[in-house]
């Protein structure tokens, strides 16, 4: 894909625009004025809402070794622990749009 595959971004979100052609989150990070690793992956998330196709993979693992990063994806044990927590209280994740701050 090139830069202007991704019509969608806005002045403000064009700072993903060189991870498409293969630069790494850090990196892309160092060229834009102020801007941290997080918020390239932030920029990168709000692609793939817009239908852009994402290498999930590489994504991952660029994001989870910047120092100011998001955690990793969860592992299998995790996503089972989640899982059992949503069957617990009967949340159906998948066809629950809108999700209250607190579950009673």
């Amino acid at each position: 894909m090139t830069p202007s595959d991704h019509c969608f971004l806005t002045p403000r979100r064009h700072s993903p625009e060189p991870y498409f052609c293969g630069q790494s989150i850090a990196h892309v990070a160092v060229g834009n004025k102020n801007c941290r690793g997080v918020t390239i992956v932030g920029h990168l998330l709000e692609a793939l809402t817009h239908g852009v196709a994402l290498d999930l993979r590489r994504l991952a693992l660029e994001a989870a070794a910047l120092a100011d990063g998001p955690a990793p994806p969860p592992n299998a044990v995790e996503w089972a622990a989640m899982d059992a927590a949503a069957a617990a209280i009967r949340l159906d994740v998948v066809n629950t749009e809108y999700f209250p701050d607190k579950v009673r």
